[in-house]
């Protein structure tokens, strides 16, 4: 069983999900970039592919996911907090 956490990265501007495997070890980082979805493996670990469709679909939520934009003046959790926001559904 793996558990993925999104974390606002700051230094790197943007917003990632952390995969662990049970041990929780790291397994991968997973962000999207202007050229698409990035997979950057922590060992030799396989992300199951409905994981990783997953972790796609819950990062489309994010508008601030590419650190495209930023309004300025944050601090380091503020701008990582900014990273993490979520698109709400209109009710």
């Amino acid at each position: 069983m793996m558990e993925v956490v999104l974390t606002g990265n700051p230094e790197a501007g943007r917003l990632e999900a952390e995969v662990c495997n049970e041990r929780y070890d790291l397994v991968a980082i997973v962000y999207e970039d202007n050229t698409g979805v990035q997979v950057e493996k922590h060992g030799a670990e396989e992300l199951p592919d409905d994981l990783l469709s997953g972790i796609k679909d819950e990062l489309s939520t994010r508008p601030n996911r590419k650190g495209i934009d930023d309004p300025g003046g944050m601090t380091l959790g503020q701008y990582s907090l900014w990273l993490l926001e979520k698109d709400e559904p209109a009710r």
